[in-house]
């Protein structure tokens, strides 16, 4: 499994109210899925999916212990083999309590569309996801995952010409 653990990059430790019951180092596990967390592994091909607003991308959803999961901010830099271009979102995520957590991560965000510019010219190549989550006390911790583009159900209108 790909799943990513990391230590705490900031803070004194975990407060007490951003514990949650955890007891633990703040954690992150990287996964895919719209809908449900889904594991995936380093090198997988995971498909580009059509966005209403004429872009694509790869579904994420994280898993995470260690921080207020009613404010974390997200930042995501989607990191495609050249000559496909980077994106950057830098957000406010509300992370959910899992009912019945079967590993110590109990909270997470699933689906979220991580953007692929240049999608055409991304297909069948390696994409980093490079995630970093911190809250308003300091506390944070990042991950990173290698996904291979597939590609999308229906063909592009457009070649790669960058």
């Amino acid at each position: 499994m790909w799943a990513a653990l990391a230590a705490c990059t900031g803070g004194d430790g975990v407060d007490p109210v951003l514990d949650a019951g955890d007891g633990g180092e703040p954690a992150i596990e990287l996964g895919s899925g719209e809908s449900s967390f889904e594991p995936a592994a380093s090198g997988e091909e995971r498909t580009l999916y059509a966005g209403t607003q004429g872009g694509h991308h790869l579904w994420l959803s994280v898993r995470m212990r260690g921080l207020d999961p009613n404010h974390v901010r997200m930042v995501l830099d989607v990191v495609p083999e050249a000559p496909a271009a980077p994106a950057h979102t830098d957000i406010e995520l509300r992370f959910m309590e899992r009912s019945d957590p079967d590993d110590d991560l109990p909270f997470e965000f699933v689906g979220w569309p991580a953007r692929v510019l240049n999608p055409e010219c991304a297909v069948g190549k390696p994409v980093q996801l490079r995630v970093k989550l911190s809250d308003r006390s300091g506390h944070s911790v990042s991950a990173e995952l290698e996904l291979v583009a597939g590609a999308p159900r229906l063909p592009f209108a457009l070649e790669c010409s960058l």
